[in-house]
């Protein structure tokens, strides 16, 4: 992330905390959006670059000069990447590239078995896997009929997303989707969502808003929750989330919050 004077990326292994700036990685490299891992391989997306990080050693890869990659996914053995130009694929470790769906704004993505899903700023797209073709995806509420803030997958394959419209889900089959409204998100205005910033744990949905925090939405009680602690992270911007057991990790514009998931029901 990018905050004030400190800029690059932070390791922690165990207890220890290590940073490491754009001398690492040979070019300009300072912010990141979005990062995966594969085996042995750490892959992050940065400014129109992708870092590769493998034993020890830092690779930086240019895709699209001053373009911002929003979201990168690895299925098998190629790396799809979000851009506003586009979506890319290229093998895991960024030899090849090739540009599909050209000269559209993409700002998440999801794989499943059968489709590849695009949320783009006019709406969520799919690809069919088996003939590589793309179409759009609507709901009847068209809470899906505008810019795509996050899609994820649960356990059960089950697709969330959240559009500046509102938070649903869907079920896929291979030719059709079933779709499902849960209690509508209780903030507002539109202004609120951060890109890719649904984290879904167990039964527990976690969604990071701009300077309010992140909410809570329990599948199974089906109801919101807003959390609240002596932290005043309600106050920071919530970008992204991890977990390591039973520990939360949230990435804000302040920092790295950390907290147990037991404080939240999760066992």
């Amino acid at each position: 992330g990018d905050f004030n004077d400190r800029k690059g990326i932070i390791f922690r292994k165990g207890f220890e905390w290590k940073r490491f700036s754009r001398f690492h990685f040979g070019l300009s490299v300072e912010t990141f959006y979005n990062g995966v891992s594969y085996k042995d391989i750490v892959i992050l997306a940065s400014e129109g670059k992708i870092v590769i990080y493998k034993n020890g050693e830092f690779k930086t890869k240019n895709i699209y000069e001053r373009l911002p990659i929003y979201k990168i996914l690895i299925d098998a053995s190629s790396l799809f990447i979000a851009t506003e130009r586009g979506l890319f694929i290229s093998d895991i470790e960024g030899v090849n590239f090739s540009n599909i769906l050209k000269d559209e704004k993409i700002f998440t993505l999801e794989l499943t078995e059968n489709f590849v899903y695009i949320g783009t700023l006019n709406g969520l797209f799919a690809i069919r896997k088996d003939k590589e073709e793309s179409f759009r995806v609507l709901d009847k509420k068209l809470l899906l009929d505008g810019k795509i803030i996050d899609i994820k997958k649960d356990k059960e394959k089950n697709m969330w997303v959240v559009s500046e419209k509102g938070f649903l889900k869907f079920e896929e089959t291979k030719d059709s989707f079933k779709f499902f409204y849960p209690p509508p998100i209780p903030f507002n205005p539109s202004n609120l969502y951060v890109q890719n910033s649904i984290f879904i744990l167990g039964k527990l949905i976690f969604l990071g808003t701009y300077k309010n925090g992140f909410w809570i939405y329990d599948t199974e009680k089906n109801r919101w929750d807003h959390f609240f602690d002596e932290s005043s992270i309600t106050k920071r911007t919530v970008y992204t989330f991890n977990n390591k057991k039973d520990t939360l990790f949230v990435g804000t514009d302040k920092g790295i919050y950390i907290y147990r998931l037991k404080d939240y029901g999760e066992n």
